[in-house]
């Protein structure tokens, strides 16, 4: 099945002997890709190794080439709401995924789009409460602007989810944060590789954007492209849900090492102290910091258990941690001496 954003493009078929030539050409403008001296009965084996945007599916004349001419490639369509519902099925198999993007191209009904966002919040909520926390991301549609994109956060609003604007950032959003330490904001981090953004978002708009926790992604000059500051729908810093995830998850790879193991002091004792040990390796890294004024630790950590949870075999771990926060915002007070 062809996908909406190749429909316009152009497959140019040549033959030189029993080999043939492809060209792919967008819409607009030069080929983008060229494969030369293909193999009609490995054309789908060398285009899946060599090709970037096309592949070849069954040939309609099985044994032939295809003929010579340029082919338009069209009606190409998005996936339903339901594939993208079962794909976040599949993939909580997945437990090392903590970062999560559906690729939604058809922004035809931005309702839908809305829904599909709306599932992959609810796939992270559910992965959070089986210690496997994740973060969803989003984008506005391609004809937003700024009412649009505020009308469409508080919809998704979660601790869990990015929304993003304007139109055609989310990819590369998602992998520069997937490229940063667990602990680093994207704030004001430059966008490798990106071309000209669909649209510039004037200065009061990126403002009105952020007091819709909507992430602006603009250009300045001497930067490049940037993320202007790197929030939830629910306004927390992405990198502190990060931290914090990061966390939950230690503590449940340690937990479940030491199941059959705590009914002594000494069990307990050894996984408390497995515990201290990973969150003194996150305050080591600058994950986590102490108070502003120095006063407070930058974590707790206590194993317990009571007669009447031991009778049931429970152990209960009480853990305290303080994140990093990005500084994103600085204030300065100047006073003019005349």
């Amino acid at each position: 099945m062809g996908v909406p954003w190749a429909n316009g493009f152009r497959v140019l078929v040549s033959h030189r002997a029993e080999k043939f030539d492809l060209e792919i050409r967008p819409p607009v403008g030069d080929a983008i890709e060229v494969h030369r001296g293909l193999d009609h009965t490995k054309l789908a084996e060398s285009l899946q190794a060599a090709s970037a945007v096309i592949r070849a599916g069954g040939p309609g004349n099985p044994g032939e080439a295809p003929a010579a001419g340029e082919y338009v490639l069209a009606a190409g369509k998005d996936a339903g709401e339901a594939d993208y519902v079962n794909a976040l099925q599949h993939l909580g198999n997945e437990s090392d995924v903590d970062m999560v993007l559906a690729a939604v191209q058809d922004f035809g009904n931005v309702d839908s789009v809305t829904r599909i966002y709306s599932a992959v919040i609810a796939h992270c909520n559910q992965m959070s409460s089986n210690s496997q926390g994740r973060v969803g991301f989003g984008q506005v549609p391609p004809t937003a602007g700024d009412t649009d994109a505020k009308k469409m956060a508080p919809a998704l609003l979660s601790e869990r989810f990015v929304l993003l604007a304007p139109h055609g950032v989310a990819g590369a959003v998602a992998g520069r944060i997937g490229s940063l330490d667990y602990f680093e904001s994207p704030t004001f981090k430059t966008l490798s590789g990106m071309g000209s953004l669909s649209r510039a978002l004037p200065l009061e708009e990126q403002g009105s954007l952020l007091s819709s926790s909507v992430v602006p992604v603009v250009e300045q000059r001497g930067r490049g492209v940037i993320v202007l500051r790197g929030i939830t729908t629910d306004g927390d810093q992405i990198s502190v849900r990060r931290i914090a995830d990061r966390a939950v998850r230690g503590v449940r790879m340690l937990g479940e090492m030491f199941i059959g193991r705590l009914n002594s002091e000494d069990g307990r004792g050894a996984l408390k102290q497995k515990l201290i040990e990973f969150l003194v390796q996150m305050e080591k890294e600058g994950a986590l910091v102490r108070s502003a004024d120095g006063k407070e630790p930058a974590f707790t950590a206590n194993v317990h258990s009571s007669p009447a949870d031991f009778e049931q075999g429970i152990v209960r771990v009480d853990i305290a941690v303080r994140p990093v926060r990005a500084i994103d915002f600085i204030y300065a007070t100047i006073f003019v001496q005349v």
